[in-house]
């Protein structure tokens, strides 16, 4: 996905844009009912000077973060939107995935297609979800605000298409990883990860991956709680937002802004948050500029 990132910002500057990294948005201006500039807060990543505030003055200014971002954080000072962030905020943003990140020294050999040079079976999705009863176990015991005992598991070894992502030889394998409650019911997430990890998903790959012990030469674990803390995605939902029917169509992300437009002119919303919701299609970008450029004329 950091390719896809890439290659927009590349097509955007070939265009003219200029792309201001290391810089935190603060706050959306708006004046006399109209947006006028976004404040960011420019950071020196060694620590070498103090923060820098920045000015970024437009006339449009579309908000791809999550919804609650904009309107708690980016618009707190602005009365403008005062019933919206209401409603925006009361939006279900419960999030039950863990994400895991391997580094691996070879490929994993699976038992159902053994081999450890790159094959189709490293190539795709694999889901560790052997059946209907497993999911809905897994299930169950989230409704009882518990990480799942035997999860659902998704992986992937990118490194196998972009050898950019790991040394020769080496490999990389994210797990998309259900069900887990936002906070440990016994305790403090950041001391129970690693633990859930070696006694439970660690068993379960071995299920299925032969020599998974023998290859993994790091983990990296993000919780709820670490995904809205390092992202930004409120209550570590990747979707920006829960995918249930209510907050979908013309409920999302509430009902009487589904047409990416906000009650502040100017300021338009894209990303997850919007229709048609999470995934990497870009179809919330291309039907937000759509509006857009309808509204200017174009």
């Amino acid at each position: 996905m950091g390719g896809i990132s890439e290659a927009l910002a590349k097509a955007c500057t070939e265009f003219g844009a200029e792309v201001i990294l290391n810089a935190e948005a603060d706050r959306i201006i708006a004046r006399n009912g109209r947006v006028i500039a976004v404040l960011a807060m420019a950071k020196d990543l060694e620590g070498r000077h103090a923060p820098m505030w920045k000015y970024v003055y437009a006339d449009i200014v579309i908000s791809a973060v999550d919804p609650t971002i904009t309107f708690a954080k980016l618009l707190r000072s602005s009365h403008l939107v005062d019933g919206v962030r209401k409603k925006v905020v009361a939006r279900d943003t419960k999030s039950a995935s863990m994400k895991i990140n391997l580094t691996l020294s070879g490929l994993p050999d699976f038992r159902a297609k053994p081999g450890v040079t790159p094959g189709p079976q490293h190539k795709g999705t694999v889901h560790i979800a052997p059946s209907v009863a497993h999911i809905l176990d897994a299930l169950e015991d989230l409704k009882k605000g518990c990480p799942s005992s035997r999860p659902i598991l998704e992986l992937t070894i990118p490194s196998v298409v972009d050898d950019t992502l790991a040394p020769p030889g080496c490999h990389v394998m994210n797990i998309f990883l259900q069900f887990v409650p936002y906070k440990h019911p016994f305790g403090d997430w950041q001391k129970e990860k690693d633990g859930y990890f070696q006694n439970v998903v660690l068993p379960l790959l071995r299920e299925y991956i032969t020599n998974i012990d023998a290859i993994v030469t790091g983990v990296q674990i993000f919780t709820p709680e670490d995904i809205e803390r390092e992202f930004g995605m409120v209550g570590g939902n990747i979707f920006s937002g829960g995918m249930g029917l209510s907050q979908l169509f013309s409920g999302r992300p509430i009902r009487g802004m589904a047409d990416y437009r906000t009650p502040i002119k100017g300021l338009y919303l894209s990303g997850a948050g919007t229709h048609p919701g999470g995934g990497v299609t870009g179809a919330c970008g291309y039907n937000a500029a759509r509006e857009v450029l309808a509204d200017i004329g174009l």
